[in-house]
């Protein structure tokens, strides 16, 4: 991992004070990465992927197991070569000595962050360009994904944009797509229920036309990869290419890809920045997370979750005409319908709304994804339906 900051949990059992080590390839870094571990869900503890522990996280627990641990990669310095192996700063696992218990999948919102110096969380910490002063947990992906319960994919790239190379060797976002560094394949996006875009800060040195070509074709790009994910394209805090993008998302004319104005989340005035576009985080006295504004700020406005709403049709009473009714208030959960099925569906049609319709395992505990019906829009639909 070179600019990603993933959370991976690990569950181990032991009978009394034990440890499991994480174990990483250092063989050529100079920079050391920085990692948060916690165990049991306590404090946050600070570790430096360097040659001096030999690339070896030691994480130890007290007491009867299970335990769990949970890694979460706070930076990854971003001025020295990161993108083309060898690296010179970056986490790579290559394996894990201790007794691990295998967990039950956990079906939980997937949330996909792709970004530049913001969501690399860059100077979130202080106004010193180093690794000790970023913090990806402290961007705004964080607390947005601890609000929702969603698990989390965070890609961040200081410098990068859609026709900006990042540092550290890291190509423009449409070539670094799908990649973790050179030569190692990123997990797919396929499953994820939402994708959010914050870039264009770094692309200011390119011109309107330009800038929308390339936009459209990393928004096209990622659609294609996740073909059911909501996908927000965030107006740059610094309102770099903001017109640019609204255009590109018009032109899309896609339902599920939106523009979302993050004007006023951040604001220099309320000294939310160290300069014009960093975000500022006050550090922790005492190691571990800091506190969380201003990007505390950033999830508080974001609209992820704003168009999941109760709904319901009913029939007038002449029959002439059905009737859609939808509560005023977001719902806090999202469930599946038996109507989603597509067997039930067939059922319905076939032998009208019978209880025995086939049997089959669509909506299943182990189901990643249920398939989207086919519905084409009449003309003057409100095309930003989540739910059409």
């Amino acid at each position: 991992m070179s600019g990603i900051v993933h959370r991976r949990t690990a569950v181990f059992e032991c009978a009394a004070t034990s440890a499991v080590h994480t174990l990483c390839d250092v063989s050529s870094v100079t920079v050391p990465a920085q990692v948060y571990v916690s165990v049991d869900g306590g404090p946050e503890r600070l570790y430096a992927v360097d040659r001096g522990d030999r690339g070896d996280l030691g994480i130890t627990a007290t007491g009867r197991g299970p335990h769990t641990a949970e890694l979460s990669v706070k930076d990854v310095f971003s001025r020295v070569n990161r993108w083309a192996p060898p690296l010179e700063s970056g986490v790579a696992l290559t394996g894990i000595r201790g007794r691990l218990l295998e967990r039950r999948a956990v079906r939980a919102p997937e949330s996909v962050f792709y970004g530049d110096f913001v969501t690399q969380g860059v100077l979130a910490l202080c106004a010193d360009d180093a690794s000790d002063c970023a913090d990806g947990t402290a961007a705004h992906p964080t607390p947005v994904a601890d609000a929702l319960h969603a698990s989390l994919a965070q890609v961040g790239f200081g410098r990068q944009g859609v026709l900006q190379a990042g540092h550290g060797g890291v190509p423009a976002a449409g070539d670094a797509y799908g990649w973790n560094c050179a030569g190692s394949p990123a997990r797919p996006d396929r499953d994820a229920d939402v994708i959010v875009v914050n870039q264009g800060a770094d692309d200011t040195a390119f011109g309107s036309a330009e800038f929308r070509a390339a936009c459209r074709a990393h928004l096209e790009r990622l659609r294609a990869a996740a073909p059911y994910a909501r996908l927000l394209a965030l107006r740059p805090f610094g309102g770099a290419h903001a017109a640019d993008i609204v255009a590109v998302v018009a032109e899309l004319a896609d339902r599920r890809t939106e523009f979302v104005d993050a004007t006023g989340w951040l604001a220099a005035a309320d000294g939310d920045f160290h300069d014009t576009v960093h975000a500022e985080r006050p550090g922790p006295p005492h190691g571990g997370r800091p506190p969380d504004p201003p990007h505390r700020k950033a999830r508080e406005g974001a609209p992820v979750n704003a168009t999941r709403r109760r709904r319901t049709v009913a029939v007038t009473g002449d029959r002439t005409a059905p009737h859609l009714y939808t509560s005023t208030e977001p719902a806090a959960s999202r469930g599946r319908a038996l109507a989603q099925n597509p067997a039930y569906r067939l059922g319905r049609t076939v032998r009208g709304h019978l209880r025995s319709v086939y049997p089959d395992y669509c909506l299943g505990t182990e189901t990643r994804r249920v398939p989207g019906p086919a519905i084409t829009l009449p003309e003057g639909a409100d095309r930003r339906d989540d739910h059409a």
